[in-house]
């Protein structure tokens, strides 16, 4: 489930985009009254990956969520608020990647994360010749 609305920067090094909190989301019931702070680790989790794979690798790369560093929860957003999300570069290599993520409601900072993801190709290897074939089944011979 995608948990962003709207991405408005994405850079090499800086990616912003914000979430409308809502009533009408299926997690908020009568109990509870502001967006679950799991959720909202996912939302920044969302934002960091796709800062992590950069704005032109989106179509052969993938950033898996494999670590939560350190993240500090200092406030709540309620239904009708508009979560803005900050993604910033720390460490960018091949097979992993470090990216801080602040969360913010009326220019206040509700969260900050500090998160780690591993990073993989998702494009079949084309170093392998095109003359080689799947394996099929071969046919049983009864004798």
């Amino acid at each position: 489930m995608l948990l962003l609305d709207r991405i408005q920067v994405l850079s090499l090094t800086e990616a912003s985009g914000y979430k409308n909190i809502s009533a009408n989301e299926p997690w908020f019931s009568e109990t509870v009254g502001s967006f679950p702070e799991t959720l909202l680790i996912e939302a920044m989790a969302q934002l960091g990956g796709l800062l992590a794979v950069g704005p032109a690798n989106y179509l052969s790369r993938m950033a898996y969520l494999s670590g939560i560093v350190t993240a500090r929860f200092t406030g709540k957003a309620i239904p009708g608020d508009l979560l803005e999300l900050i993604a910033m570069v720390v460490n960018l290599r091949r097979t992993a990647a470090v990216v801080t993520v602040t969360a913010q409601v009326r220019a206040e900072t509700i969260c900050f994360a500090k998160l780690t993801y591993a990073m993989f190709d998702i494009v079949p290897d084309r170093s392998t010749p095109s003359s080689v074939k799947p394996m099929t089944k071969s046919k049983v011979s009864s004798k």
